[in-house]
This record gives structure tokens, C-alpha cells and sequence, in this order.
């Protein structure tokens, strides 16, 4: 029954409090006291603050204060006056970080050659070619079994042959078969210059290049 009583008190002073806050550390009750008339007492924390709470003997004498203290200054700075069940929060600002997409760089390995494989034995290279958007040469290799084969061919642009290779563009289909899409590993290699051949037909030795 105490602690109910209690607690209702507490509830009740709420009600009838001012949340007081000054722009300096309170150093005795005559600090806060000499801002407000009337009846009221002054409840102030345990360790030193600037805040404070002011309870009045009835709502007419709370209201009557906040409305004269309301522009208050002290040394031109503002007091902060409020009901104290009103909740004074300080005003925080979150600052938004700046989200910045990362650009899209091209693989160092990606070249304008691609290899193509899951071509049917058979095909042309003419239809191969016109299958491929932007395809500017075909080279086929070997077949690598009896119904498949593979080609090299060379892109117009790096960012065209890095939408093949990231399956972005939409991958051409040629004889019923949809062509895979790889790096050219062999592109990275430096191709040797051929060694010119020595030719012998009787008369003194004489060079000619390889034409590539």
C-alpha cells in the first residue's frame, strides 16, 4: 500500500512539474527559484546540473510560469522550459552516408577475341558471323568431337565481348545450339615474330620473311 501511495505522489508532482534547464550548472535552489513566483518547491538532483524540476501547488500556477518564463534569458542565452512530462530530447542529427556505386571496371583479361564453343559440325562461318552482333571475323578450329567444334572470333569493342562473357546480352543460338562464350587465354600470350627462312637455290643465301 506504501509503495502504491508512493508512486502515486510522484505521478501526481509530475503532473503539476516544470522541466527546467539553464544555460550554466545550478549552484543552489536561489539560482532557479528567483525565475518563478508563486508556491512551488524545487527539486534538484544529487550531483551538480543544469536541469532541475520545479513542482507547483496546483496546474493554474504551473501554466502561469511557463507562459512567463517562456523568453527568458540569462546571460542572452535561452532557458529551457518544459512540462515535465512532456520528453525533452536533444536534437540529433544523423548524417547520411553518401552511397556511391563502384564502377564497373573490365577484367585486364578480357580482350576483343573470344572463344566460342557448342558450334554444330557443319556450320558456315558466313552464318556464324551474322548470328554474332558485332562480330567482325571467324576463325573455326578443330572439331573437338564428331557432332561439336569451337572458334575464334573478334569482337568490335571489349565492353561488347564483356556482355557475352557476363551472359548480359542475350547469347545467339545457331543450328538448334546455344553458343558458349569464353576468354581467349591464348590473346594473353605474345605471339613471337616468325625468324626469317633461309632460302638456298644455288646462289649465296639470300632471307625472306614469312608473310603473316
Amino acid at each position: 500500500m506504501k509503495i502504491t501511495k508512493k508512486i502515486k505522489r510522484r505521478l501526481k508532482e509530475k503532473q503539476l512539474a516544470l522541466y527546467v534547464r539553464l544555460p550554466h550548472t545550478i549552484r543552489d535552489r536561489d539560482d532557479v527559484a528567483k525565475l518563478f513566483t508563486g508556491n512551488f518547491k524545487i527539486n534538484l538532483p544529487r550531483q551538480s546540473s543544469r536541469c532541475c524540476y520545479v513542482i507547483f501547488a496546483d496546474t493554474e500556477e504551473k501554466m502561469k510560469n511557463l507562459k512567463t518564463i517562456k523568453n527568458t534569458r540569462i546571460d542572452g542565452k535561452r532557458i529551457v522550459v518544459a512540462p515535465a512530462n512532456t520528453k525533452i530530447e536533444k536534437k540529433t542529427t544523423i548524417a547520411k552516408k553518401k552511397i556511391v556505386m563502384p564502377e564497373v571496371k573490365i577484367d585486364a583479361k578480357v580482350t576483343k577475341h573470344l572463344f566460342v564453343s557448342n558450334i554444330k559440325c557443319g556450320t558456315r562461318i558466313q552464318e556464324l558471323k551474322a548470328a554474332i552482333p558485332g562480330c567482325l571475323s571467324v576463325t573455326m578450329l578443330k572439331p573437338y568431337s564428331s557432332t561439336s567444334r569451337a572458334a575464334l572470333i573478334k569482337i568490335e569493342s571489349i565492353q561488347l565481348a564483356t556482355e557475352y562473357l557476363m551472359n548480359t546480352r542475350e547469347r545467339p543460338t545457331v543450328a538448334g545450339r546455344k553458343l558458349r562464350f569464353n576468354i581467349d587465354t591464348r590473346d594473353r600470350h605474345r605471339r613471337h615474330k616468325s625468324k626469317p627462312l633461309k632460302i638456298y637455290d644455288g646462289e649465296p643465301e639470300t632471307e625472306q620473311k614469312v608473310i603473316e
